[in-house]
């Protein structure tokens, strides 16, 4: 009976996967991302400075979009709860960063709604001062 692996031991063993683990399962040093990060996910990340760019498709307003079976998730909240973090139905991820295509947990915030949404207009707001 083979081994069992872990869902990134086996996307990352797929031709042009990217490999979080080595041949021999240990976590591969030269891999950009945390091991827990499933390397379907990984493969569609890019590091750009502190962020962890998406770069698969994108919903209408801008958020990473990914299949988890057959329902889509946004990249940035699956990544969350990936790496331990709770996180409740009515609460929203906040990107400290201002980068929605961002996944990088360590970028976001847990917020209600209301703030989350406050956040976003004065960040708006703020851009479009600085044009």
């Amino acid at each position: 009976m083979p081994a069992v692996r872990s869902v990134a031991q086996v996307a990352g063993t797929a031709p042009g996967a990217s490999q979080v683990t080595a041949a021999n399962g240990s976590p591969n040093p030269s891999h950009p991302f945390p091991r827990w990060v499933a390397a379907r996910v990984a493969r569609l990340l890019e590091v750009d400075g502190a962020c962890w760019v998406w770069t698969g498709p994108l919903s209408d307003s801008g958020y990473g979009i990914a299949r988890r079976g057959v329902h889509p998730v946004r990249v940035h909240r699956w990544v969350w709860s990936m790496s331990g973090r709770r996180l409740e139905v009515d609460t929203d991820l906040d990107h400290q960063c201002r980068r929605r295509e961002c996944a990088n947990p360590d970028h976001l915030t847990a917020t209600d709604h209301q703030l989350h949404g406050a956040l976003s207009r004065a960040w708006q707001l703020e851009r479009e001062a600085s044009r």
